[in-house]
């Protein structure tokens, strides 16, 4: 099974999320894109950041406050878990980027991690999408002025 797999079960079961102006199918392929970029940059773990550019918005009830949906996305992991190609450790690991990435706070010791910090700061570095400008304050790693010079990373967009 694949990432292909899981975004198509996305499509299928979700399909209303995957259409979301603000938080759909477009928002993800950028925060894939952010996100490969930045394991790049960072030496961070790619593997979990694939997964997490598609499934971390995947289960929200709507465009505005919805303060759970990361928590219902780490609980959607487990109905995908056979799609999904990573180790229980990586699914742990998943599970706790989705659940947190709403309420995630630079100045937490979970942060410290590159591959969650890489997480939280791609689907950060997307947020001009809902006219909120970004502030360099509430990424995730310690150099985060480097990230201005990632901010290019909203290259060509991937296609599945």
């Amino acid at each position: 099974m694949s990432l292909v797999s899981v975004i198509g079960r996305i499509k299928k079961e979700r399909p209303a999320n995957v259409g979301s102006t603000f938080h759909g199918i477009n928002h993800w392929k950028r925060v894939h894109a952010n996100g490969l970029k930045l394991c790049e940059y960072f030496n961070a773990a790619p593997e979990v950041i694939r997964y997490f550019a598609y499934l971390h918005d995947s289960c929200r009830l709507n465009e505005g406050i919805d303060p759970e949906h990361g928590s219902r996305a780490a609980m959607y992991i487990d109905e995908l878990r056979d799609d999904i190609d990573l180790d229980d450790s990586q699914i742990k690991f998943l599970k706790r980027a989705c659940s947190g990435h709403t309420h995630a706070n630079p100045g937490a010791k979970a942060g410290l991690d590159l591959t969650l910090a890489c997480c939280w700061n791609a689907d950060r570095l997307d947020v001009d999408r809902v006219g909120i400008t970004l502030d360099i304050t509430q990424l995730f790693t310690k150099n985060a002025h480097d990230l201005t010079n990632i901010l290019a990373c909203k290259t060509k967009l991937h296609e599945f």
